[in-house]
């Protein structure tokens, strides 16, 4: 049961910071500019490929995340460093961004034809630098205890994590009108402040970690 309860914790983790980190209630009034005008039925279209879009992109960078890091022969420790300095600069931009919610610019007269749940609803809006940080940056948690069924189901459970993530999200965006309405603009904002500051403190736990990892390094 002891590999269960890691398991669900990493499953946990993952969620949480991912979350944090894509945020997508600050996404709402982007996602509301963009399909202004649209019917119902096709802003609930597009929430779903925007989701679904997301999903896409951080399991494609959890797959190849490891691939990269042999390639250029990148070690966890300057991984975790890395993707905490990320983690933490975005989550300061979102503590401090006090006037500056998420807005689109004025839509051209072709714009209502563009689908937008690609760019940039899922990329950046959803799954950008920040995300996918997250994502690989998370995967270096997986026990690397060089038995393959272990490590395979590490990543499934971060896959795992993505898409609950990639389902709120588009879950959160279709609510978006009832959402605004009941949080209003000072609702969003304050909200980004909290996941801000959330995403401060990971981002120096996973400084710490790197750092941690590299005295450990040195000294072994």
């Amino acid at each position: 049961m002891e590999f269960l309860k890691d398991w669900l914790g990493l499953y946990a983790s993952g969620v949480v910071t991912l979350f944090a980190m894509m945020n997508p209630v600050a996404a709402v009034p982007v996602f509301l500019a963009l399909t202004a005008g649209h019917p119902p039925a096709e802003q609930a279209a597009i929430a779903w490929r925007a989701g679904r879009n997301s999903a896409v992109v951080l399991l494609v960078c959890l797959v190849t995340g490891a691939l990269a890091m042999e390639f250029f022969s990148i070690s966890l420790a300057a991984l975790r460093v890395a993707g905490g300095l990320i983690i933490a600069f975005l989550g300061f931009r979102l503590l401090f961004a006090y006037a500056d919610a998420p807005s689109a610019e004025p839509q051209s007269p072709h714009s209502d034809r563009l689908d937008p749940s690609l760019v940039p609803l899922a990329i950046p809006t959803l799954s950008g630098p920040g995300s996918m940080s997250v994502v690989i940056t998370s995967s270096t948690t997986i026990p690397a205890t060089g038995i393959v069924p272990s490590r395979m189901n590490g990543y499934l459970v971060e896959a795992a994590a993505v898409i609950t993530v990639a389902i709120a999200a588009w879950l959160i965006l279709r609510a978006s009108p009832r959402l605004l309405r009941l949080l209003g603009q000072d609702g969003i904002a304050s909200l980004k402040g909290v996941m801000g500051f959330l995403l401060v403190c990971i981002g120096v736990q996973f400084v710490a970690n790197g750092v941690a990892d590299f005295v450990g390094d040195y000294r072994g």
